[in-house]
């Protein structure tokens, strides 16, 4: 059957998170100094997640025809001078994760 690629990207982007004047850090923020999830990366890679859970499941399994392919990008936002396309291009052109996907579907929360 048909392969469906799900992307979802998950990057943490050079930002330091800090806490509004007057407000306490929240238990969620970023671990890592200078970096941090500021467009809802981490909300992709849990959604994901979930996704990957309820395709795994017997229920859905035993309707499918076909498969996924689910697709976790790095480097969406972090392209430099020697990957200046950013994590996209190695995925599609030296990993070649779309070589036998027949569609691709993907989010972006902001």
């Amino acid at each position: 059957g048909p392969c469906l690629a799900l992307r979802a990207d998950m990057d943490a982007l050079p930002i330091q998170e800090e806490a509004a004047e007057g407000e306490v850090a929240s238990p969620f923020a970023s671990q890592n100094k200078g970096v941090m999830h500021a467009c809802g990366h981490d909300a992709h890679m849990a959604t994901m997640l979930c996704v990957a859970q309820v395709i795994s499941s017997q229920s859905f399994r035993a309707r499918m025809r076909g498969s996924v392919k689910l697709i976790f990008q790095p480097a969406e936002e972090n392209g430099n001078a020697e990957h200046p396309h950013g994590g996209a291009w190695d995925m599609v052109h030296t990993a070649k994760v779309l070589e036998d996907v027949d569609a691709i579907y993907g989010m972006h929360v902001w």
